[in-house]
């Protein structure tokens, strides 16, 4: 096996590939309607624009969908809002469900149409290696999203600003994927290009996560959550939900999926 790619000191290769993925995620969250004025915008996620050249949807947090379906039951009106660019927000009233795990806490959306939009430069991210990787311990994850913390807001403009980061795999499993940053190894990038210690985590529910392998970057997980508190930044340590179960059409192949056993309650997003 390759010596593992150090994220700090192969700044080069991370910075592309940063902005290779940055442009397959966009911040996604529950607006209270279509016309909601940006204020309204209280929490967001993350998802990830997936080619599987069988299917083309979105890939986020199953508890993103979640705060959906809540605000929905309260507000008939609410909708599923994605956010391409500038003045370009896509809003799903009725998403397709493709496939959902709440204890996997994935979920697979239909969104065949990203070029149909104007003004942005989003791309789908093409999977084209079947099966989804399985990582071990001391390989490379880079991770794009949209931190709430840099989400800002008036009465007549609202904008997003990416973060990405990349940290090692501490540990692995069929449930979960843990990133800690044991050996100095994190590296962040800000909507600037600039170099960042920490960054906030709120808001990066669902982003993609990619193996940074010689080949290219694969999707190997979705980002499920940091911990609770004053700690929950990059500098600790971050769950990852793998997608090694993920099949060409979108579907979940539970027959792979082990049992779950109940999580702790002291993670948050």
């Amino acid at each position: 096996m390759s010596e593992p790619i150090n994220p700090r000191t192969s700044e080069p290769i991370f910075n592309r590939i940063l902005d290779e993925i940055g442009r397959c995620v966009a911040p996604i969250w529950a607006s209270e309607s279509r016309t909601a004025p940006p204020p309204t915008v209280s929490r967001n996620g993350t998802c990830g624009f997936v080619d599987t050249g069988e299917r083309r949807f979105i890939l986020t947090a199953h508890h993103v969908l979640e705060d959906f379906r809540r605000m929905r039951a309260i507000r008939p009106a609410a909708v599923l809002a994605v956010n391409l660019g500038p003045g370009c927000t896509v809003a799903l009233s009725a998403p397709e469900i493709i496939d959902e795990h709440e204890d996997l806490d994935v979920a697979i959306i239909a969104f065949p149409d990203l070029e149909l939009h104007a003004s942005h430069n989003k791309r789908y991210f093409p999977i084209r290696i079947w099966p989804i990787a399985t990582v071990v311990r001391g390989q490379a994850i880079a991770v794009s999203g949209f931190p709430g913390a840099l989400r800002i807001t008036t009465p007549l403009f609202g904008s997003f600003e990416p973060m990405g980061f990349g940290m090692c795999v501490s540990s692995a499993s069929d449930q979960s994927i843990v990133l800690a940053d044991e050996n100095g190894t994190l590296r962040t990038m800000g909507p600037n290009g600039e170099t960042q210690e920490r960054v906030r985590l709120g808001g990066f529910s669902g982003s993609p996560a990619f193996l940074v392998h010689p080949s290219g970057p694969q999707i190997v997980g979705v980002f499920r959550a940091g911990p609770r508190g004053n700690e929950s930044d990059t500098g600790t340590v971050v769950f990852l939900s793998p997608t090694k179960y993920l099949r060409r059409d979108g579907t979940l192949d539970r027959g792979l999926m082990p049992i779950f056993s109940p999580r702790r309650s002291d993670i948050e997003n």
